[in-house]
């Protein structure tokens, strides 16, 4: 495995975000947003989605089945407009329902130093440290997400963009692919 690596310089930390929370995706099932919009329902708490709406009919069917939940529709944003909104998170809420190879918007988060919430599916368990850098929830368990959410505020931004800087930049990234690269033309195993 060799982790993705961001440039920092992109990802402004924010010590003092708002109060939403946020998720970042596609506007499809499989990515699991009806459980953002029943977590919404039940702790009040507003959610601001951002992403391509590839299935506008998905969409229209969670807002006419949750009323009273508070998700609004952001768009879909380009780097910097999108680290500018994610850093105002007080966490990013990543609920697929098929299993996500790495989540990279869960590494641009937490270097805006936005813990993330999630299900316990795929890469995620990769970077996602319960208590840490924030909260894993298993997987579809709804109760464990709202649970999660309401502990994220004992999470310390501060480790989130610590967890990138020492893991997951350009430079790490780079040395990774060097060594792999160095490991195949010697023929040693990596």
């Amino acid at each position: 495995l060799i982790p993705p690596g961001l440039e920092l310089a992109q990802y402004p930390y924010n010590a003092h975000p708002g109060h939403a929370v946020g998720w970042l995706g596609r506007i499809a099932p499989e990515k699991g947003l009806e459980d953002v919009f029943a977590l919404s329902a039940r702790t009040g708490i507003t959610v601001m989605a951002f992403g391509l709406v590839q299935q506008p009919t998905y969409w229209d069917r969670l807002v006419k089945s949750y009323p009273n939940a508070v998700v609004r529709y952001g768009g879909f944003l380009t780097m910097p407009a999108l680290a500018a909104a994610v850093r105002e998170f007080r966490a990013l809420l990543m609920t697929p329902k098929w299993l996500e190879a790495f989540g990279i918007v869960g590494i641009e988060a937490l270097a805006c130093g936005t813990p993330v919430i999630a299900y316990q599916r795929g890469g995620v368990s990769e970077y996602v440290r319960n208590g840490e850098t924030g909260w894993l929830a298993p997987p579809d368990d709804l109760d464990g997400l709202c649970a999660a959410v309401e502990q994220i505020d004992a999470i310390d931004r501060a480790h989130c963009r610590a967890l990138v800087e020492t893991h997951y930049t350009v430079a790490h990234y780079g040395a990774a692919l060097a060594d792999w690269l160095r490991a195949l033309t010697t023929g040693a195993s990596a």
